[in-house]
């Protein structure tokens, strides 16, 4: 099952989307996972904001502490196609987060 995912408020171009991760999900080590994982992998860390690369070209804002995680859809996808290639990111950070449940 994938994570609920929500646009943005005040995004009128569906470029960026909010994930709600489930409440048991440890945060951290789903920072970890994602960065071990070749789809994804680590382009910033500043204190405790992290910024990753996801599968379509675009990044995922995650913040643990706050358990904020914000989907950025790369601005070049054609505007029909941006729904789309965000179901597609929820769905593999979806497995991701599936994987770390089953497995604590």
């Amino acid at each position: 099952m994938d994570l609920p995912l929500t646009l943005e408020k005040g995004c009128m171009t569906n470029l960026l989307w909010r994930v709600e991760l489930p409440e048991t999900l440890d945060a951290h080590r789903l920072v970890q996972c994602l960065t071990d994982d070749p789809r994804f992998g680590l382009v910033r860390n500043i204190r405790d904001f992290f910024l990753l690369n996801e599968p379509l070209g675009g990044t995922i804002a995650l913040v643990p502490k706050t358990r904020r995680v914000q989907l950025r859809i790369l601005y070049t996808t054609p505007p029909d196609l941006r729904v789309q290639a965000a179901r597609v990111v929820n769905h593999e950070l979806s497995k991701v987060c599936q994987t770390l449940l089953e497995h604590p």
